[in-house]
């Protein structure tokens, strides 16, 4: 099995036993079609400021700007598509519509998960704060991945790192007493950003599929 896709719209279609790709000369955008034997192992420049859109090998880099091509799934690819073009359309789209860098984006998110972590103290009963303390945890990897420009999942593992750090500052001024399971969430805590992280990215693609 195989896929023919396009290089200009990021559209793409299955392959049957009788046919070739030769039997197909273009897409119907007129973009130049390619074939691959997954959508999800798909070569690109994703410098979205960079007009080039035909896929290319792992260690390809682009003609245009220069930089290193990047695996993309489909719906990856279609987004860079229409980010290249609505960047070719209008040279400031970037500007006029990014949110926050990544540290601004980190620090947003630990703030408003620090304000609902403070919020605990008022729950007497403690496993029910430790429980909700790792979903708030996840949630700070979702916010810094959906505020950041890049909206890429390792934003909530940086998120989960600053996070960690500042839980050690806390335990070395309080004195907090050590136990396994409480060691083991400190362990965890940027795995938890990540998770969070992956749950935007997974969010926001099934949100643009509609």
């Amino acid at each position: 099995m195989s896929y023919l896709v396009c290089d200009q719209c990021g559209g793409y279609y299955e392959l049957h036993e009788n046919e070739s790709p030769d039997d197909f000369e273009s897409c119907e955008c007129g973009g130049n079609l390619k074939e691959v034997e997954n959508l999800k192992n798909l070569w690109q420049c994703i410098n979205v400021e960079c007009d080039y859109k035909e896929y290319g090998e792992k260690d390809d880099t682009c003609p245009k700007c220069g930089k290193s091509f990047y695996k993309v799934d489909i719906d990856e690819s279609r987004r860079i598509f229409t980010l290249k073009n609505k960047c070719k359309a209008d040279p400031d789209y970037l500007n006029k519509n990014k949110r926050f860098n990544t540290v601004g984006a980190i620090i947003i998110a630990y703030l408003v998960t620090g304000f609902l972590i403070f919020l605990l103290r008022f729950i007497p009963d403690i496993l029910l704060g430790n429980v909700l303390t790792i979903f708030i945890t996840i949630f700070g990897g979702f916010v810094a991945t959906y505020l950041a420009k890049s909206n890429e999942p390792i934003i909530g593992l940086y998120y989960g790192l600053v996070d960690l750090v500042g839980r050690i500052h806390l335990i070395i001024i309080f004195k907090f007493q050590y136990t396994f399971l409480f060691i083991l969430f400190l362990i965890l805590i940027p795995v938890f950003g990540l998770f969070g992280g992956y749950l935007e990215k997974m969010l926001s693609s099934r949100l643009k599929k509609r």
